[in-house]
């Protein structure tokens, strides 16, 4: 199922980028989503056995509205896993998308170019998060904030973007003193349009 989800909800890439990395939430990040599916499918079993018990006529009704219940709890947690598997941060060796999976289908993505990157921050909140090193990463521009909640290893992310962002930046100046030569390299005696008559 992955594979199709990624086929469907694919980040294009421009030329010369590479993605350096995929990050998706930490795993136990799902498992309150998983807990609320198996509460609401697994407590109305409780009401509907000593009912069944009590009552001779209507025990096929009372299943059956049980494995509606269950069915409804099933196909909300697989909506659910959809959404947190879409929900993913992609570092490139140019850029970092933040690809926010709203709904099945309503997501919004964001970018920001390495070079313009001023802030790179994470933050480790709570006992779990702490004991299983999962948190939220903020990088900042001039003009936006990206923010991923509950990825695994915060800092070893932060550390990706920052090196990732020096060589972006070296790159930009090393790009831009190899023009500023260039052009001062150009003898001053060759005339920059000449006419032929």
């Amino acid at each position: 199922m992955s594979r199709l989800l990624d086929h469907f909800f694919s980040v294009d890439l421009k030329p010369q980028e590479e993605v350096k990395v995929l990050i998706r939430r930490h795993s136990l990040t799902f498992v309150k989503p998983v807990a609320v599916a198996a509460a609401v499918a697994l407590l109305p079993l409780v009401a509907v056995v000593p009912l069944a018990n009590v009552l001779e006529s209507g025990r096929g009704w009372l299943f059956a509205a049980h494995a509606l219940i269950a069915l409804g709890a099933g196909l909300w947690l697989l909506r659910r896993f959809a959404i947190w598997y879409l929900d993913s941060f992609v570092v490139t060796n140019q850029r970092v998308i933040n690809v926010e999976q709203n709904a099945l289908f309503k997501r919004s993505i964001s970018e920001a170019l390495l070079s313009s990157i001023e802030d790179v921050r994470y933050d480790v909140e709570g006992v779990f998060a702490t004991m299983f090193q999962y948190g939220s990463v903020h990088i900042r521009t001039a003009a936006t904030e990206l923010t991923m909640h509950g990825v695994p290893d915060p800092r070893v992310i932060q550390d990706l973007v920052v090196r990732l962002q020096r060589d972006a930046r070296r790159v930009e100046q090393s790009d831009t003193s190899f023009g500023t030569s260039l052009a001062s390299s150009i003898p001053a005696d060759i005339p920059a349009h000449e006419h032929i008559a």
